[in-house]
C-alpha cells in the first residue's frame, strides 16, 4: 500500500472516536430493530395463544351443552322408568328416597 499522508495523533483519535460512535449508534439501531421484531413475534404468539384459548373455551361450553342435553335425556328416561317426574325433587343420598322439594 502506498502512503498518501499522515494524521496527527489528535486527528487520528478524533476520527477513531467518531467511527466508534457511529458503530455504537448502528449497533443500537440494530438492537432496537431486533427488539421490535421480537415484540412483533410475541404479539403473533399471543394472538395464536388467544385463538387456541378461544377454541378451548368453545369446546368447554360445547361440553356443558352436551352434558346438559345428556342429563336431561337421562332424567326423562329415568322418569319414565320410575313412573314419576324427577323435576323439583330431592333425592336422599342414603335411602335414595325421592321427595318433593318444598322450596321450589
Amino acid at each position: 500500500m502506498e502512503t498518501i499522508g499522515q494524521l496527527t495523533e489528535k486527528q487520528y483519535f478524533a476520527w477513531k472516536n467518531k467511527l466508534l460512535e457511529l458503530q455504537v449508534v448502528e449497533k443500537n439501531a440494530k438492537i432496537v430493530d431486533l427488539q421490535f421484531a421480537l415484540m412483533e413475534k410475541d404479539i403473533e404468539v399471543a394472538k395464536l395463544k388467544s385463538l387456541i384459548f378461544k377454541e378451548n373455551v368453545r369446546n368447554r361450553h360445547s361440553d356443558v351443552q352436551t352434558q346438559k342435553r345428556e342429563y336431561t335425556e337421562f332424567k326423562q328416561e329415568l322418569s319414565k322408568e320410575v313412573h314419576f317426574s324427577l323435576e323439583n325433587v330431592i333425592i336422599d343420598e342414603i335411602t335414595y328416597e325421592v321427595k318433593i322439594d318444598a322450596k321450589k
